[in-house]
């Protein structure tokens, strides 16, 4: 009988295992998006990530910062020396288009609490330039919203199908 009790549990432990109704979860697959409007007035690095740690590092702390400007064919970089954005920042960023990637590197010193020594440190960030409006605001009833995005998205469906058959 013991055996038996043995043998059923090990058929049926991997039947229940396997059998197991598997959940799963839907994530955006921008997870880091950044909208194109936001990079034209961005002036420090928590404008392009507004989860970048502003007060965690001094000004003293910052060692170099660089961001990447990456689409299908290049890459452009420009180089800053803390959490302000310079002026070649500041245009890299104007020259986004929506799809291109934005990735920032920033290094900063930082304090090893055991050691006491100070020790260089790099954040990176990614995202994906997005656009600003969105099919949210046709769901929401924000008509000036719904609006804008429809004439947006309009226009351009007009001039790529302009483009696709020219009229002789």
């Amino acid at each position: 009988m013991r055996h038996f009790i043995i043998l059923f549990a090990c058929i049926s432990l991997p039947l229940a295992l396997i059998s197991q109704n598997l959940g799963f979860e839907l994530q955006s697959t921008y997870s880091k998006a950044v909208k194109e409007d936001q990079l034209l007035h961005a002036q420090n690095m928590h404008d392009i990530n507004p989860g970048y740690p502003q007060n965690w590092i001094g000004e003293e702390d910052y060692i170099s910062s660089e961001i990447k400007l990456i689409d299908d064919k290049k890459v452009i970089k420009a180089q800053g020396n803390n959490n302000i954005l310079n002026a070649d920042q500041q245009s890299l960023l104007k020259m986004a288009e929506i799809g291109n990637n934005i990735d920032v590197e920033v290094k900063y010193y930082s304090e090893n609490v055991v050691t006491k020594e100070r020790v260089i440190n790099t954040m990176d960030s990614d995202s994906k330039v997005v656009d600003g409006l969105s099919i949210i605001s046709l769901l929401t009833g924000d008509v000036l919203s719904s609006e804008i995005y429809l004439k947006k998205r309009l226009d351009v469906s007009i001039k790529e199908l302009k483009a696709r058959h020219p009229q002789n």
